[in-house]
């Protein structure tokens, strides 16, 4: 078992490389405006499922993942729109969204 704190240069090679088993990210409700990102340059692209979450009485979420393989490329967008994206669309151009 081997556990990583905080390191964003190590994990993304042992996602690419399928060494991880389960990934824990702890979330703390505050904005700072900047900051390293989480997921830097380097890491691949790949799917999560999430196994496991807890909320504190703080509003912090401890939320646990599990790779769930790579991303399926493809198109998520339906010809024509649905309905409801018709007029969420109408909103959005009428300045009332």
């Amino acid at each position: 078992d081997l556990v990583i704190q905080g390191s964003g240069t190590l994990y993304p090679q042992l996602l690419e490389a399928g060494l991880i088993d389960e990934l824990t990210l702890m979330i703390s409700p505050i904005v700072l405006g900047t900051g390293k990102r989480l997921f830097g340059d380097g890491t691949p692209p790949r799917t999560l499922q999430m196994t496991g979450h807890k909320v504190s009485d703080g509003g912090s979420i401890i939320a646990t993942y599990a790779p769930a393989g790579p991303v399926e490329i493809g198109t998520y967008v339906t010809d024509p729109p649905s309905e409801r994206e018709q007029a969420r669309q109408a909103a959005m151009a009428g300045g009332n969204w």
